[in-house]
């Protein structure tokens, strides 16, 4: 699984690029103390990189334009990592809230209605 996924590009037979970075040396030390092995940050990186390629197409993210550079940049710097965990988690708590706001609208709503009718909101509920 941790595995990297452009171990068959090579920068020097022209089928891969290469990018460099400066990076402040705890964070740099932070990432090499959780996996002190080889590869551990070349893979690491590589992997975020093929993670963000792919979102980015999934988005439309696509071609250059303006709108897809400001888009570019939104995404990057706002972006958050979330576990399939989290993201179902999330999802069944947004759900709960909605039902939860339909719920109370259709009470609302026949309440009103009631009140309009000249009956009493708890009418339906006795």
């Amino acid at each position: 699984m941790f595995e990297n996924p452009y171990k068959d590009c090579d920068y020097y037979s022209h089928t891969g690029s290469r990018i460099t970075a400066d990076l402040d040396k705890e964070d740099f030390n932070f990432i090499r103390a959780l996996r002190p092995r080889d590869g551990t940050l070349q893979t690491t990186v590589n992997l975020l990189w093929q993670k963000l390629v792919e979102e980015l197409k999934s988005r439309g993210i696509v071609p250059y334009s303006e709108a897809n550079r400001k888009a570019f940049e939104e995404f990057v710097t706002t972006c958050r990592f979330m576990l399939p965990s989290e993201i179902e988690r999330a999802r069944e708590e947004a759900t709960e809230k909605v039902v939860e706001e339909v719920a109370k609208k259709a009470l609302e709503d026949a309440a009103k209605k009631a009140m309009a009718e000249g009956k009493s909101p708890l009418c339906n509920y006795i």
